[in-house]
Order: structure tokens, then sequence, then C-alpha cells
């Protein structure tokens, strides 16, 4: 097992179990914004098998890292407009990809892909919707089910819950999922 956090000194830690807690390690002087919490997922199918999304320290601008054979990558910038005052959710999609969804700091939903088979290794931040509404809540992100390669969910600004359908590299949706009311965060997760 291994976790991420953000240390009081603004900078990346991960910590890695094997049979005890091993000592906190600096990977590549990651610098995190400390008041917002990095996010992590397990890859497969590609080469990495980790991937961290974190906040930069001071600009808020959205930062990666990749861990193969127990070695994390530079940190790589996504892009120079994207940035968040929330947290981000990140699912790992098939061949060593992973989706990222955050909210915008203009309350707008958006998403990013990993694929280090190219060049740039994440694709430039896209609207969730095609009418891309403000949300209100950070979405959620879980692997998906039934044909879609992932799920998110969020909150709408009336209190509603509702899910985009992400598939063939496009979103469908939302679902409004019926019965939500007063909904401030929500998350996500498929059945095993």
């Amino acid at each position: 097992a291994l976790f991420a956090q953000a240390g009081g000194n603004s900078l990346l830690y991960d910590i890695t179990w094997n049979a005890s807690w091993a000592a906190p390690d600096q990977p590549t002087g990651a610098s995190i914004q400390n008041t917002l919490p990095p996010t992590m997922v397990a890859l497969t199918g590609g080469s990495a098998d980790l991937l961290a999304v974190y906040l930069r320290n001071a600009d808020y601008k959205i930062m990666s890292i990749a861990r193969t054979a127990n070695v994390w990558s530079t940190p790589v910038l996504l892009d120079t407009t994207a940035y968040s005052n929330d947290p981000l959710a990140l699912a790992p999609l098939p061949s060593g990809r992973a989706l990222l969804v955050f909210r915008g700091s203009d309350q707008k939903p958006y998403f990013s892909v990993y694929d280090p088979t190219k060049t740039p290794i994440w694709t430039l931040p896209a609207g969730l919707l095609a009418t891309n509404p403000t949300i209100a809540s950070t979405p959620s992100v879980a692997v998906g089910v039934c044909g879609d390669d992932a799920v998110v969910a969020y909150a709408n600004t009336t209190g509603g819950a509702e899910i985009a359908h992400y598939s063939g590299g496009a979103f469908t949706g939302p679902v409004v999922a019926s019965g939500t009311t007063g909904a401030t965060y929500v998350g996500i997760a498929t059945k095993p």
C-alpha cells in the first residue's frame, strides 16, 4: 500500500507499507497546495502503476506525477489554464490511461484524459458537458460499467444529483438521480 499527503511545508510526500510503514519519501520536489489533498489511482495495462494529481502551491494549477518501477516522474503541468480551488477526482481507464475530472474556478466541470503513449500526455481540458453548467460540488468519478469507461456524479445548483457517462472519449448526459434534493456533495462508486 502507498498513500500520498500534502506536507505542512507544501511538498508532496508518499509513504509505503511493506509489512510496516516506511519513512516518508518526497518524490521529485513536487510543490503542492497543502490545503487540498492529492488524489492517486492505480493504473493497469501501461508502464506506470500509479498516477497522482494535485494542485501546485501558490497558483492552484493542476499537476501530475506517475510512478513506474517505484520511481516517480518529473511533475507535469496539465495545462497553463487548468486550475481549481477544489479537490480533484481521478479514475483509471483501460491501457494505462486515466480520467481526471475537476470543478474549475468558474464552478463548471471539466475533464482531461491521461495517456502516457501520447504527446502531450494529457488532453486539453474540456467541458464535461456540451452545455457545461455551473455545478454546486466537486465532481466525483468512478470506473464505468455496462459499456461506460467511467461515470461522473456531481450536485447541481438546485440540490439534485446528476450523473454523466464517459464512453468512447466523450460524455453523455447528464441523467438526474431521481429523488435527490438538498445535495451539497456527491460521491460515486461502482460495485465490484
